[in-house]
């Protein structure tokens, strides 16, 4: 019968004593066994943990970190800014900020100080599958720009954002809709509040937020015109 290998030894426990708290042991790599000091009964309690660090804080009694992450950091940031903004100025950058929970690689559930660049780009890689260019282009304005304000506040180191790309916009020129397509188009409205806004639209070519500054004295109705 041939003789079985002889297994090689595990490498030594490294053991650290914590002044009058207990002792730290590394029972694998990177796991870590704390042991706090034998109370009137002679009982130790005992917890594993994935840093030296975490082991060390447990026995002496110190709180853990807490752990900011993006997506309440953005809204800790705007509620910080919301006094500077108003109306639809707010409603815009809660909804744009509101796109780091979007997309297929979300960046709201990462640790602020663990984002990177990477994060970043998937994110916003992910968001161009069901956003238009310029959304996510105003969208990255905005988390930048809150993003930055951590770096002035020493809650990251670096930029994240500062090395992202959006790809080239489509270069094809736009193609106008047919007379039988905006026939169509109105006929789907008609009787829905949104009928006046595309008849009107579709008959100046202005654009939305123009649209909405309208005031009835923009309006010459005998001469059928608006300024």
């Amino acid at each position: 019968m041939a003789r079985q290998p002889k297994k090689p030894n595990p490498p030594p426990k490294q053991h650290e004593r914590v002044h009058g708290a207990g002792s730290i042991v590394e029972v694998a790599p990177g796991v870590f066994r704390a042991w706090t000091p034998p109370d009137k009964d002679g009982k130790r309690a005992s917890r594993r943990f994935s840093s030296r660090e975490a082991a060390h804080r447990w026995l002496v009694g110190e709180p853990e970190p807490l752990v900011l992450y993006v997506g309440p950091y953005l809204e800790r940031w705007l509620t910080l800014r919301a006094p500077t903004l108003r109306g639809r100025s707010l409603q815009t950058a809660a909804q744009f900020l509101g796109y780091a929970e979007a997309g297929a690689a979300s960046i709201a559930g990462i640790p602020l100080a663990a984002l990177t660049s990477d994060d970043c780009q998937a994110w916003l890689n992910g968001l161009l599958l069901t956003n238009t260019r310029y959304s996510v282009k105003v969208t990255s304005g905005y988390v930048s720009g809150a993003l930055n304000a951590a770096v002035h506040r020493g809650l990251i180191s670096a930029k994240p954002l500062r090395e992202t790309r959006l790809p080239k916009p489509d270069e094809r020129p736009p193609r106008a809709w047919r007379h039988d397509e905006v026939s169509r188009l109105l006929a789907a409205a008609s009787g829905s509040h949104h009928a006046i806004w595309l008849a009107f639209a579709i008959g100046t070519g202005l654009r939305l937020g123009e649209l909405r500054a309208l005031e009835w004295s923009d309006l010459d109705l005998a001469a059928m015109t608006v300024r």
